[in-house]
This record gives C-alpha cells, structure tokens and sequence, in this order.
C-alpha cells in the first residue's frame, strides 16, 4: 500500500472518531438547544477541520458546518452575524444559529442554492452580471470593513436566478470587529494559497485583487464579440480601481 493511501486512511478514521466522539455535543446541540425536529438528509463533505451537513428545518432547507478549530469558529460565525444583522447586504448566506458553547463548534446557515463559478463557458450577458455584482460585493465589502481574504471561483456561488454570492469566511476579517482582530492566524503558510493575494511575501490580501484576476481569467477563457470587449474592459477596470482601497495585512 502506498504512503498517500496510508495517509488518506489515517485522515478518514480520524475524522470518524473526531465525528462519532462530538456526536452527542452536536446532538444535544441539535435537539435540546437548536432545533428539535431536525432531519440531517445529506452528508457533503469534510476536510481536516469542517464537516459540512444538509439538513431540513420546518420545511427550510439549512446548511450545517461541524468546526474543529475555535479561531476559524469565532472568526466566520461574527463576520456572517455582522452581515447577516445589515438587512440591506445579501452577498452571503444568512447566520441562523452559532453553538453557545465556548468553541463554537456548530455555525448553522441558510443553504445558497446554485453552482461554483467557472471561469469558463460564460456568455457575454453572464459576464455583465456578475462584473455589476462584484462591484457591488466589493462595496459591501469596503462599508462593511470586512476583507475576505479568500476570494476564489470556488467560494463563489452563482444562484439559479444569477446572484453572485460569497462563501466560507472562515479567514475573513472585519476590521471593526475588535475581538476578530485579536485572534491569531494558526498558519501563515496556509493563508499564502488563499484566494489570490495580493502581496504574498507581505502577507497583503485584496479581496479587489481577487475579483480583477478572476475577471481577466474570463475574459481569457471566453471568446466574446469585438464590439463587447469595449464595455468588458470598462469593467474590468472598475474592478482594478478597487485594488489597494481595501486590504488587510498580517
């Protein structure tokens, strides 16, 4: 058997024993505290510190996010609750329930239907959407003094009816948070392969940036008409206007 066998092995009896070891804290937390008629109807995924549950609530489907790791914890239940109480802001899902234990273990949202944006195979009316809804995520953002720190194609959901919006701010950080700002990063090295930073060796990251490159990258993969390109440049250069306005640097 190969090592990167051993290895994947190792990680899936951890995270069996990790889950069926906090299962009756999640449980309590599920029927007691939270929700007592909860139905779990999908498991979707895990990776080394999140679990990642589909379940239904009187009828309204939730998105539950088991979390190992009580930074990252705190960090996206208060910048979703600090979202989530701006009526007027809709660019991430809705905090319903944050676990009332210490670690806060357990971050329970309202599911965002859709699918991961694809850089490629985006029509030129596609392409105006979701430039216009950057624009406007990147002004959110900026009032908000939140900087995602982990803008990429897969934290971005693209709903059935075209809305852009943002996912996994489990490394965000709002500036006029003042307890998030307290909280240390566990790993320097990881967060050098989030989103596309904007200054790597300097530890600066550009939510802007992120938009720009992902936004040049469909202009790459696509083929639009010349008379389109006139207005996709104006706005990519929207988008480029943005960088350095709003950064958050380690």
């Amino acid at each position: 058997m190969s090592r990167s066998i051993l290895i994947r092995v190792k990680f899936i009896i951890y995270n069996i024993f990790w889950l069926v070891l906090k299962f009756p804290e999640f449980k309590f937390i599920f029927n007691r505290l939270l929700f007592r008629n909860i139905k779990l109807y999908k498991f979707v995924d895990w990776t080394t510190e999140t679990f990642y549950f589909k379940a239904n609530f009187e009828g309204k489907n939730i998105f539950i996010k088991l979390l190992k790791h009580e930074n990252k914890n705190i960090r996206e239940a208060e910048v979703l609750k600090y979202i989530s109480n701006c009526e007027s802001e809709s660019f991430a899902s809705k905090l319903i329930y944050e676990s009332p234990i210490k670690t806060k273990s357990v971050i329970v949202t309202e599911i965002i239907e859709g699918e991961v944006l694809k850089e490629k195979n985006i029509d030129f009316e596609l392409f105006l959407l979701i430039t216009d809804q950057f624009i406007e995520i990147l002004n959110s953002l900026q009032k908000l003094d939140i900087v995602h720190c982990d803008i990429r194609p897969n934290n971005i959901i693209i709903t059935p009816s075209k809305q852009v919006k943002l996912i996994d701010f489990e490394y965000a950080i709002c500036k006029s948070i003042q307890n998030l700002n307290n909280l240390k990063f566990e790993n320097k090295l990881i967060l050098q392969n989030l989103g596309e930073e904007y200054s790597c060796k300097g530890f600066i990251w550009d939510d802007a940036y992120s938009f720009y490159r992902i936004i040049k990258n469909i202009l790459e993969f696509n083929e639009y008409r010349e008379s389109d390109l006139y207005t996709a440049n104006e706005k990519v250069e929207i988008i480029k206007s943005y960088i350095g306005s709003n950064t958050y640097e380690i």
